[in-house]
C-alpha cells in the first residue's frame, strides 16, 4: 500500500513469466477487483504459429 498511485489498491510488479522483464504494475484492492497499468514498449505480441 506503501507509495501507490490509486488510494486503496496495493501494487506489484507485473513481470514477463518467461524472461521477468518488468512490464508494468498490477494494482489490487481484493481478490476479485485488480487492474494494470503496462508499459506499452515493452510488449510484444507472441509470434503465430507456423503452419
Amino acid at each position: 500500500m506503501e507509495f501507490t498511485w490509486f488510494p486503496g489498491h496495493a501494487w506489484t510488479l507485473a513481470l514477463c513469466g518467461q524472461c521477468q522483464h518488468h512490464l508494468g504494475w498490477m494494482f489490487q484492492q481484493s481478490s476479485t477487483d485488480r487492474f494494470f497499468g503496462l508499459i506499452l514498449p515493452r510488449l510484444r505480441r507472441k509470434p503465430l504459429p507456423s503452419g
